[in-house]
């Protein structure tokens, strides 16, 4: 599978990194590409990109203790 590597900023500290996707990605149902997807991520207030660390300060999820909030 080929991937794309872009270049960004982690929402959350800023620090640089770099992220591997691949060509085509999912965005709610749509096939976009990588920087498509990216560009979703970034720009949704209910999505970010976040470096390793963030991501190992964030609290794990039981997806099986999960419920939906509808608005």
């Amino acid at each position: 599978m080929n991937t794309t590597s872009i270049k960004t900023l982690c929402t959350r500290c800023q620090t640089p990194m770099t992220c591997e996707w691949p060509e085509e990605m999912n965005w709610a149902g749509e096939t976009v590409s990588a920087a498509q997807y990216m560009a979703n991520a970034l720009n949704s207030d209910y999505s970010f990109i976040a470096c390793d660390k963030c991501l190992d300060e964030m609290p794990d999820v039981d997806f099986e203790k999960m419920q939906v909030e509808y608005l």
